[in-house]
Formats: structure tokens, C-alpha cells, sequence
């Protein structure tokens, strides 16, 4: 539908720019209430069902989101860490086509499935 989702990083949030749109709207983090708090994020992406997926490195986690709202699926303790279930400054993340979400584990010199 042509939107654009931004990782807005010094700001803690995600912005969307619709097509044609010069002012972002904030769809999750600082200013957007009943939303998660993000702390650096920087990534976002969004499925084929309109669920989101944050690198929120600041936290060093990966939030999702679905019809109830956003929620942490891996890297929930907020700490860095080398255990398989944490991360150290997370970079950028992508999925393949079978649905496996990659993402940079940078600090740990890793790429986690």
C-alpha cells in the first residue's frame, strides 16, 4: 500500500509515512500511548499479515505485535547476554521464505535464527 515504516532510533519510536505524506504518524514507542516502550530501535519490518517485528537494540530484544497489541518474543530479560535466548546490540533482521526471522547479534558476532 506503499507505506513506509521508519526505525526512528534518537527518538525510541517506529513512524509510518503513508505515500504522498510528509509528517510521520507514530505507531509504536515514545508518543504513542498503549504502546511498548522502545529504547534504539533499529529495524522494523512487517509480515504479510500486518504484524510487526522491531530490532530494539536499546533493549536488546525483538518485539512483535499482533490483534492484541505488541509484545517482546525473544530477548525479554532487557539484558545483553550470549545465552541463546539474548542478545548484545542487535542490528539489522530479515526473514527467509520459509518464515525464520535472522538478526544480527553484532557484540556476540552472531546471526540468530
Amino acid at each position: 500500500n506503499k507505506t513506509l515504516y521508519v526505525a526512528d532510533s534518537s527518538n525510541d519510536r517506529i513512524q509510518m509515512f503513508r505515500s504522498g505524506d510528509w509528517n510521520g504518524i507514530t505507531v509504536a514507542g515514545k508518543g504513542k500511548n498503549e504502546t511498548i516502550s522502545l529504547f534504539w530501535p533499529t529495524d522494523v519490518m512487517m509480515d504479510g499479515n500486518g504484524h510487526f517485528f522491531i530490532v530494539d537494540s536499546g533493549n536488546d530484544r525483538i518485539i512483535g505485535s499482533d490483534a492484541i497489541g505488541f509484545r517482546c518474543i525473544v530477548g525479554c530479560s532487557g539484558r545483553e547476554g550470549s545465552a541463546a535466548h539474548q542478545f548484545y546490540l542487535l542490528q539489522p533482521m530479515n526473514f527467509d521464505s520459509r518464515g525464520n526471522l535472522y538478526v544480527v547479534d553484532r557484540f556476540n558476532g552472531r546471526i540468530q535464527k
